[in-house]
């Protein structure tokens, strides 16, 4: 049981393997200077804060107040004026349609045995031809797999134990890869245009345009 959400969530964001992510993101995404970027479910704010040093304006929502509470605490630190946060839930974003660029939803919907409704509310809050970015953990993803993994790549501790915690939760959560995404995409008024897999297959993003 995790006795802290908030120390947990922001220790996962700061694993080897999680950084890994980021990086690789960060120049997959394609960010113009003048793109509006929101992050839902960002925790903590880790990544939301990276993008803030490549787009116009980035926001992170999080069903937990504790949670933004903390990425509001870290962002003042380090001075990002173009950075803000709020609570929010997915399934009712607290912002008008149509107002983002780019949507990010990192570990997130692969919860959803009903995907449909929490992407239809992401895109309402894209701009029509924007993005929205799914990244979650891939059918390959299992407690077996994540130990090859951290077993090749030297992962000890946390570290370990964070990537088993996703890979455990994946046999638990599958809703996403249920369907496919481009059917539930297609159903509320998106497009898939690519898949890919990071992590070496661990995990899967998709580029969705909203149509």
């Amino acid at each position: 049981m995790v006795s802290d959400p908030v120390e947990f969530f922001d220790g996962v964001l700061q694993t080897q393997w999680h950084r890994d992510l980021q990086r690789s993101l960060i120049y997959w995404l394609g960010i113009r200077q003048d793109d509006l970027v929101l992050e839902v479910g960002c925790a903590t704010g880790h990544f939301t804060m990276q993008l803030a040093h490549l787009s116009q304006t980035v926001t992170g929502v999080d069903v937990s107040a504790k949670m933004v509470e903390r990425a509001r605490f870290v962002a003042k630190g380090y001075r990002l004026n173009n950075a803000s946060f709020a609570v929010g839930n997915i399934g009712e974003l607290p912002f008008s349609g149509e107002k983002f660029d780019k949507v990010l939803c990192l570990n997130l919907l692969f919860m959803f045995d009903h995907p449909a409704q929490p992407l239809a509310e992401v895109l309402r809050v894209t701009k029509k031809g924007g993005q929205v970015v799914i990244l979650d953990p891939s059918p390959e993803m299992n407690p077996w797999s994540a130990q090859t993994y951290c077993h090749e790549h030297g992962l000890i501790d946390f570290d370990r134990d964070s990537l088993l915690s996703l890979a455990t939760a994946m046999a638990r959560y599958d809703g996403l890869h249920r369907r496919r995404a481009s059917e539930v995409a297609e159903g509320v008024g998106g497009e898939v245009l690519e898949k890919i897999s990071m992590l070496q297959g661990l995990m899967e993003v998709t580029r969705i345009r909203k149509l």
